[in-house]
């Protein structure tokens, strides 16, 4: 996800002999015209005021709710490609926001990994900036992902909201760049209650994962020795936890209406 960082306007003193009350006064020219540029543009003078506060020297990285509240980009829902990250390991990661209520931040940031698991299986992580004022214990983010639905636990790591949720590797193997995955539950409710689905597209996941898989592969065969076909208790160790997916056609199994 891009990231906008604000900062005062600042002069260059070895490049001008300018000091003094002719130094201010240029100064304050430049911000006159800067505010009347955002003022052309539809966008808040909070957006110079917050740039203003900051040094020239330093910077600072505005939140989704800034952008928001300073007209800069007033969507409600964004989301990015998919994309192949080598560090900390090799996985690929889809970005988004969405807007999320009364709840503080209302534009809360997030992320879906998908990573190697152990033998047959995948690794989906979803993670969120944190909502301070998220009720403890949270019930479940509930995914549909190509026609499966499950559940993802609530937890913390590190103060940001984590869920992750094993997948046998032919689920991952059946999707491709029409797939959708839909988010019940993004929009945090202290009553548990159904709330309004978010739809994530698959744009940039087949070449991602065509990448990621040859990576998971050389990895199951160097350290592991599981061959593609090996179902085996060993090579399945971690799949066999795999949360439970409810086919779309059960309807209601996990408390949601079928579709």
């Amino acid at each position: 996800m891009v990231k906008l960082g604000v900062h005062a306007i600042g002069i260059d003193l070895q490049k001008t002999s300018t000091r003094g009350a002719p130094l201010a006064a240029a100064i304050t020219q430049a911000n006159s015209r800067i505010v009347e540029y955002l003022h052309e543009m539809g966008i808040s003078k909070g957006l110079f005021d917050a740039s203003d506060a900051v040094p020239h020297e330093s910077h600072r990285f505005l939140k989704r709710d800034e952008l928001v509240l300073f007209r800069v980009d007033t969507r409600s829902f964004g989301e990015t490609s998919w994309w192949l990250m080598r560090k900390p390991t090799v996985a690929i990661a889809k970005g988004f926001f969405a807007r999320t209520g009364k709840q503080e931040p209302a534009y809360p940031n997030a992320l879906l990994r998908l990573s190697c698991g152990a033998g047959k299986s995948m690794r989906l992580t979803f993670t969120r900036e944190p909502i301070p004022n998220l009720p403890s214990g949270a019930g479940p983010l509930r995914l549909d992902v190509n026609g499966l639905r499950m559940d993802q636990p609530f937890g913390r790591s590190a103060g940001i909201e984590t869920r992750t949720v094993p997948l046998l590797q032919n689920v991952v193997d059946s999707l491709d760049d029409r797939s959708e995955i839909e988010i019940f539950g993004f929009d945090p409710d202290p009553n548990n209650e159904p709330q309004a689905r978010t739809i994530l597209h698959m744009d940039g996941f087949s070449a991602a994962y065509a990448k990621l898989r040859k990576t998971c592969d050389t990895v199951i065969g160097i350290k592991d020795g599981c061959e593609p076909e090996d179902s085996s208790p060993r090579c399945m160790s971690e799949a066999s936890g795999i949360w439970s997916a409810t086919p779309l056609s059960a309807g209601g199994a996990l408390g949601w209406p079928a579709q």
